[in-house]
């Protein structure tokens, strides 16, 4: 069933700051960034990392929907997925809001759609033109700024893309703080046991600082029972955190300049040093070299276009040696510990470890001797050893 925001009111009273989604009412496509290419110079002159698109049940769970807004003096800037209209073009945008639709604009020129996609009619494009340039497209430049509330239709909520043992789940990288909501949960990766093939997960609780790469355990197949609450709160950070998050998958701007940024158009998936969500031949949930977080995309790699694997937009991988194992289960830090107990020498009753090198999980040194260590797992003279 299509998504309406038949109960959502453009504007309150006149635009405020905060998370929004940009409709515009001509063609009643909502407003992506998919990139964080552009001309420094001219506000005009390459607008195609930002893309419009047809229909909100695409945007529900799509991090590039959602826009900061951001007042500086009278003007605004517009920010998503790590870029804006001030860091890509050195300028702020004049807004007009009548209380229900509004026009951005700088230097003459006004935010339009400017046509529709040869190759996809659900495609709009954008562009930054003159009024005289738009004859009769008045509407074009008029965009619906609706709030991003878990309260209203226009909400965020995540879409599971792998499910086992009757829980579902979904890997996320997103450029806000959110807070969770109906008994969603977030995961990351705080080690990796190469030797028996575990990563070792721990949730974190509370608001969820931005720019963390995650995964989600959601209560339910659909985004409208997975919602969280976006917020510009600092939030809390994931220490230690193995995972790796990914902005874009825009293979046609692969070829574009990102002006030093660290986040490139497409990222290639290498089955040697990464591992997305998904699941073991057991059905256990593991990360793996192939799944639904991999697409295949015809990219502009060292100056040559090829079909290359990579990682989904907004999505998280694991980071590996090149050693690892192809499949790593995944464990929390209580299984992981009943695991690894099974069979462990108890060190507290046995001296003759007491002076020697002694490892984490992780192949770190962290001591010589027992004394000195918290509770956990150890490798000491090539046998793993409980600290309890």
């Amino acid at each position: 069933m299509a998504v309406t925001l038949s109960s959502v009111t453009a504007f309150a009273q006149s635009l405020t700051e905060g998370f929004f989604r940009v409709q515009n009412s001509g063609s009643g496509r909502y407003l992506y960034v998919r990139d964080c290419t552009g001309d420094v110079s001219t506000l005009g002159a390459d607008m195609g990392a930002i893309e419009l698109w047809s229909g909100l049940d695409n945007a529900i769970s799509d991090p590039s929907s959602v826009i900061l807004m951001i007042k500086s003096g009278t003007q605004w800037d517009m920010q998503s997925q790590a870029t804006g209209v001030n860091k890509l073009t050195g300028r702020l945008l004049n807004v007009s809001d009548d209380g229900e639709y509004c026009q951005l604009y700088n230097s003459g020129q006004y935010l339009y759609e400017v046509g529709v996609s040869d190759f996809n009619p659900d495609q709009g494009i954008l562009g930054a033109k003159t009024n005289k340039e738009m004859p009769g497209m008045t509407q074009y430049r008029l965009w619906k700024v609706y709030p991003v509330s878990s309260s209203s239709d226009n909400y965020f909520g995540f879409s599971p893309t792998v499910e086992t043992a009757g829980k579902k789940y979904a890997s996320f990288y997103a450029d806000f703080a959110y807070e969770p909501k109906d008994a969603v949960k977030t995961w990351y990766v705080k080690s990796v046991d190469k030797e028996n093939s575990i990563a070792v997960i721990a949730e974190i609780s509370g608001i969820v600082a931005k720019k963390q790469a995650v995964f989600v355990e959601c209560p339910a197949a659909s985004a409208s029972d997975n919602k969280i609450d976006l917020t510009t709160a600092n939030g809390n950070a994931a220490v230690g955190n193995k995972l790796t998050g990914v902005f874009f998958s825009n293979a046609d701007r692969s070829g574009k300049s990102h002006y030093g940024y660290d986040y490139p158009a497409v990222v290639v998936f290498d089955k040697t040093t990464m591992r997305v969500l998904g699941t073991d031949n057991e059905g256990n949930l593991a990360f793996v070299t192939s799944g639904s977080d991999v697409v295949k995309l015809n990219a502009k790699i060292n100056n040559k276009w090829q079909d290359v694997d990579c990682i989904l937009h907004n999505k998280a991988y694991l980071s590996v040696d090149a050693d690892c194992p192809e499949t790593l289960r995944v464990m929390d830090e209580a299984e992981y510990e009943e695991y690894i107990a099974s069979g462990i020498i108890d060190v507290k009753s046995n001296s003759s470890y007491t002076n020697n090198v002694i490892y984490d999980t992780c192949g770190r040194i962290v001591g010589s001797s027992k004394e000195s260590l918290t509770n956990g797992i150890y490798i000491i003279n090539g046998k793993k050893i409980m600290i309890k």
